[in-house]
């Protein structure tokens, strides 16, 4: 299934520089994907593409006395174009233009992936003419556009070194020599733009997923942990359901599972239940660096990752020796709370911790309350509501109520951070 990217360019002079390459990219650009342009001009004087377009200015619908479009006029129309088009990526042509820098926020607000592509040097010096108005934007809004883009493409070699000597945005991609009036480079930049494109999505796999994803991976880690396979181990819509994911939809769950250290347990599931699933060699896929240092590692049971002594010193006051499995489980949810506050949690421990309340004998009364004692009880709560939602673990397992606050939401959107 082809790509759908809408391209936005602010107002332009007809026939200017600026307006004959995006003219010229735009049509080597709808040879490869679905294309959309958003513009802020009037359609007689925007770009002279035949691609789909759509203008946000509404000043002839104003009267006369009103002819300025103010800023949640905008918004208003732009979002309406935004759902009706949900592209995979918006791509924002422009720079020191404030409504680009709105177009971009509004945009990554509601979840869209953003691309940058700086038409003009982002290069600030004293020696130009205009630096205090430059300095002045790029306080105000161009150096929060630049940091929060998902990409920036360039072609300009003094806007890379710019960005990379600030330390704007580590995922900045330069095509080198390219020359506007040459149309073989066009072709290469709009190449290099898929691959681009590609790659932005790929990097944050779970934002690709939808809820029949999320219901695919979570029934096939259920059924990939499971120590005996029982007859009826799923009910009959997720059996369903599971038949119903598109190839596309399987790319991103097998790439989030990698990313989460749970690839083992879900080819195990995929081959109780028998499917059938493109062949993705995840770590050889061409993404960007997780913003987060998720560690992928078995979640250690016997030993305590935290350093704290006081912690480990009333653990073992609490329990006896021969409740090994009860210190099993606090000792796990003990390094969960570790890797929780070093940001370094992943699905893999909440996995392993689930393998040991499902299938392990314990006294669920004496975690319970060894758990308040280490002042570990609604964490415990709250693991068991994700364990709950993420990999269907019964409520007659658990050796707690539950817990779904403000606290779980927090965990809930950690674990779907990239």
């Amino acid at each position: 299934m082809a790509l759908k990217i809408l391209h936005f360019t602010p107002e332009v002079e007809a026939g200017s520089p600026f307006a004959q390459y995006i003219d010229m990219l735009l049509y080597k650009m709808s040879q490869r994907a679905d294309t959309y342009l958003v513009t802020h001009a009037p359609l007689s004087s925007g770009p002279s593409t035949n691609i789909p377009t759509y203008s946000i200015d509404d000043s002839e619908r104003r009267p006369f006395y009103k002819k300025c479009s103010t800023l949640l006029a905008l918004q208003r129309r732009y979002l309406q174009t935004l759902y009706s088009i949900k592209p995979d990526v918006v791509h924002i042509h422009g720079s020191w233009n404030f409504l680009c820098s709105r177009i971009a926020l509004w945009s990554r607000k509601r979840g869209f992936k953003v691309i940058l592509s700086p038409f003009y040097s982002l290069e600030v010096n004293e020696e130009q003419t205009d630096y205090g108005m430059k300095m002045w934007k790029m306080i105000s809004y161009q150096k929060s556009m630049l940091r929060h883009a998902s990409a920036i493409h360039l072609t300009d070699g003094s806007s890379y070194r710019a960005i990379m000597e600030k330390k704007l945005n580590a995922r900045t991609l330069l095509m080198e020599d390219f020359d506007a009036q040459n149309e073989s480079d066009y072709d290469r930049l709009a190449n290099e733009l898929m691959l681009l494109y590609r790659k932005v999505l790929d990097s944050d796999a779970v934002g690709q997923m939808d809820v029949n994803s999320d219901e695919a991976l979570s029934s096939l880690l259920h059924v990939g942990m499971a120590r005996e396979m029982p007859q009826q181990i799923l009910p009959p819509e997720s059996i369903l359901n599971l038949r119903s994911i598109k190839p596309t939809a399987w790319r991103y769950i097998d790439l989030y599972s990698y990313d989460q250290g749970v690839s083992d347990i879900l080819q195990e599931g995929v081959n109780r239940m028998q499917l059938r699933l493109p062949d993705l060699q995840a770590e050889q896929v061409d993404r960007f660096p997780s913003r987060l240092r998720r560690d992928k590692s078995p979640l250690p049971s016997d030993l305590l990752l935290s350093e704290d002594r006081k912690m480990r010193k009333r653990l073992n006051e609490l329990l006896d020796r021969d409740e090994e499995t009860e210190r099993k489980v606090l000792v796990m949810v003990l390094n969960i709370k570790h890797h929780y506050e070093g940001k370094t949690l992943s699905l893999r421990h909440l996995c392993d911790l689930y393998d040991v309340l499902r299938h392990e004998d314990y006294d669920e009364e004496r975690v319970s309350e060894t758990a308040e004692r280490l002042g570990i009880h609604t964490l415990l709560r709250r693991l068991c509501q994700l364990l709950y939602e993420t990999v269907y673990l019964e409520e007659g397992f658990m050796p707690v109520y539950r817990l779904d606050d403000p606290g779980t939401e927090r965990m809930r959107q950690y674990m779907i951070a990239y």
